[in-house]
């Protein structure tokens, strides 16, 4: 089984990579935008997951209270 983790370089992403227990893909926010669908479809197409496991998440809270759009785009 593929299991696809996004926000790998994060606390949750990054031990959910290491005890997995399948083959693995690992995807930090620079390898890849969640809130860019063309840039999602790309990484589905090259690695055909079988899972995804989304950690990806940004921790800056008053940008999100402030900018509530911003925040709903991931």
């Amino acid at each position: 089984m593929r299991i696809l983790v996004t926000g790998a370089a994060g606390l949750v992403g990054s031990e959910l990579a290491s005890i997995a227990g399948h083959e693995v893909v690992s995807l930090t926010r620079a390898e890849l935008d969640i809130a860019d669908r063309h840039a999602v479809d790309e990484v589905f197409g090259a690695h055909f997951p079988d899972a995804v496991i989304n950690c990806a998440a940004d921790s800056d809270v008053d940008r999100c209270e402030r900018e509530p759009s911003w925040a709903m785009l991931a």
